[in-house]
């Protein structure tokens, strides 16, 4: 039984017929739902009931003993059981990291405090860099948000991981001309097309891997981009997956050069996906080609080299940045806050010439 859904004995109405009150809890806070106009008393029941199994579809128990006696890591434990069907393989893996690194996971889930955060992070730092801390704290953050949902917390605790200058920089980037050496370097078709929609798309591996003609206009030269390549637990990696987040979900522009490239692609499959039906070892093999050009860069890294060419160019503002990357401002600022800092610091030189 779902504790988080109560459904009330059934009253009557001032009409003399009966109704049915459902309560539930979502994010801690109370509503309700309520059926009316049953002549029965054991029919206001069972429509209640029907209410409360279709809630508890839609909001998985988590099993515990209390919320009293629930540790860290049984409550993130049980959380990450209800959400493998939703996370990626690689988002359960990082979840999985975080929780290893959690000093104060055995502490009750009600005890938990910011300093117990602060304390972690600290001891974190001395041995590993900024971006891997961060994705850490990160995973601890999404399994007490989720015991504020789950009613276990009123409020998360929150501690907010600030950067050196040493850990400013991304993953290493190109300019679009060095992008475009490595591209021609490349002899391999299916790896020189992968490049390419790296670069001029900034789409993630799995976006990427999905690409699918039937998503694209030709004519308006846009990609719908609306799922991904990735593993499911029991069946593997499989096409035609959620996206990361509902950000995710966007249309962007194809410049003229990677369309054609796309029409002239020899090798795609029957159901229109560009690359072969099972390409999970193709980010692998792409990141090996670039080793072997000798370029410090991985697929991932010409996604970070597409979303700093626009920052770089001054000809997007930060919402449409977010938007061609299917990210939220606030992680494009967070993320490219150096590059950002350039351009705030060469609009200061700006206006000290404009108004003297």
């Amino acid at each position: 039984m779902n504790e988080r859904i109560i459904v009330h004995p059934p009253k009557k109405d001032k009409s003399e017929k009966y109704y049915v009150t459902v309560s539930y809890y979502v994010n801690g806070i109370r509503k309700q739902k309520r059926k009316t106009g049953f002549k029965k008393s054991s029919d206001a029941k069972e429509e209640g009931l029907k209410i409360r199994k279709k809630l508890e579809e839609q909001m998985p128990i988590i099993k515990a003993t209390g919320s009293e006696l629930t540790t860290y890591k049984e409550f993130a434990e049980q959380y990450m059981e209800i959400k493998k069907i939703d996370w990626t393989y690689n988002t359960m893996k990082i979840r999985k990291q975080a929780l290893s690194h959690c000093d104060f996971a055995n502490k009750k889930i009600t005890d938990v405090n910011k300093m117990d955060l602060a304390k972690n992070v600290k001891k974190l730092e001395k041995t590993y860099t900024y971006n891997t801390v961060s994705s850490i704290l990160a995973g601890w953050k999404v399994f007490l948000n989720a015991a504020v949902e789950y009613n276990y917390l009123v409020s998360a605790p929150n501690y907010k991981l600030l950067r050196n200058d040493e850990d400013l920089a991304v993953e290493n980037v190109m300019s679009v001309e060095n992008a475009m050496k490595l591209l021609e370097s490349i002899t391999d078709k299916e790896v020189q097309l992968f490049t390419l929609i790296g670069i001029t798309a900034g789409a993630r591996a799995g976006e990427a891997v999905d690409m699918n003609v039937n998503d694209i206009d030709f004519k308006t030269g846009t990609w719908n981009i609306n799922h991904q390549f990735k593993y499911v637990e029991n069946i593997g990696y499989t096409h035609d997956q959620k996206l990361k987040t509902k950000n995710s979900y966007r249309e962007i522009p194809l410049p003229p050069r990677t369309i054609k490239a796309i029409k002239d692609f020899p090798f795609r499959t029957m159901e229109g996906y560009l690359f072969a039906k099972s390409p999970s070892y193709l980010p692998s093999k792409v990141n090996d080609t670039y080793s072997k050009l000798g370029y410090d860069i991985t697929f991932h890294g010409l996604r970070h080299t597409y979303i700093t060419n626009l920052i770089r160019s001054k000809q997007f503002d930060l919402q449409s940045i977010a938007k061609l990357a299917g990210d939220t401002i606030e992680t494009i600022t967070e993320t490219y806050i150096h590059y950002l800092k350039e351009m705030q610091e060469e609009n200061i030189e700006k206006i000290k010439i404009l108004f003297g």
